[in-house]
């Protein structure tokens, strides 16, 4: 899958970024996937390579525990 990025778009997305896409419109659906290649466009708009890891993932917030200072945090995706 790959997507279009604007040029002039806000969002900064480097290779190996895990994201979360979803249909516009639509509040469930969330898919997690990683950026995997990007290039630029004779446009100016950036082509965005994306591969999917899980299909049906919930939106979660992360917070660093205050007692265990640089330990990674955790995506989880049911099933």
């Amino acid at each position: 899958m790959h997507l279009l990025v604007s040029p002039g778009d806000e969002t900064a997305l480097r290779v190996g970024d895990v994201v979360g896409l979803r249909r516009s419109g639509t509040p469930d659906g969330w898919i997690v996937s990683v950026v995997r290649w990007a290039r630029q466009l004779d446009s100016g708009e950036i082509d965005v390579g994306v591969f999917k890891l899980s299909a049906g993932a919930e939106p979660t917030e992360l917070a660093a525990a205050l007692d265990a200072p640089g330990r990674p945090g955790r995506l989880l995706c049911p099933g």
